[in-house]
Order: structure tokens, then sequence, then C-alpha cells
């Protein structure tokens, strides 16, 4: 008799394993198609609204003028410090020139 009580209560325990295995696959695929529709309708909205011109132009600007404008004003101020080392060496360079001339024997200046 023991044997067929343990034969019984692996039975119901194979029983209740699968029963809770398939509620819980059937509750995740629940949630997981309530969680869908919610990106589905949050998906839906944003390209509604991506889809208008105001849109449109503002994503060019943010993309493509915006990062343009902060290039040109990169390459403008790396000019500006470029112009600024050349007239710093012109500075010293013309006068040091100048002086090595007129060191120079036979040099009139």
């Amino acid at each position: 008799m023991q044997v067929h009580n343990g034969t019984v209560d692996s039975y119901l325990e194979n029983v209740v394993a699968d029963t809770v295995g398939h509620d819980a696959r059937v509750e995740a695929l629940r949630e997981a198609q309530v969680k869908v529709a919610a990106v589905n309708n949050i998906v839906d909205s944003l390209e509604a609204e991506g889809n208008k011109p105001e849109a449109i132009a503002t994503d060019l600007v943010r993309s493509f003028l915006l990062p343009h404008v902060a290039r040109e004003e990169v390459h403008a101020k790396i000019r500006a410090d470029q112009r600024k080392l050349v007239n710093a060496a012109a500075s010293e360079a013309v006068p040091a020139a100048k002086q090595a001339a007129a060191a120079k024997p036979g040099s009139s200046t």
C-alpha cells in the first residue's frame, strides 16, 4: 500500500507542477500581451508625432544644424588660436632675424 501511496503522491506532484507551469506560462503570455499593447500605443503616438513637419524640422535642426554650428565654432576657435601663435612667432622671429642680419659682418641695415 505504501508503494501505491508514493505513486499517487508522485502523480499528484507532477499534475500540480504541470498545472502551475501551465498557469505561469498563460499569465506570462497575458502580461506580455498587455505590455506589447502599451508599447504599441506609445510607438504609434511617437510615430504620429514624428511625422509632423514641425517634428521633422526640429529633428533636422537637432541632428544636423546644431552639431554643424558647434563644429564651426570649434574651427573658428582653432583658427584664432593658430593666428595668435603665428603672430607670436612672427613677433619673435622678425627682430631675431634683424638682429642676426645686423650682427653679420658686411651687413648694412
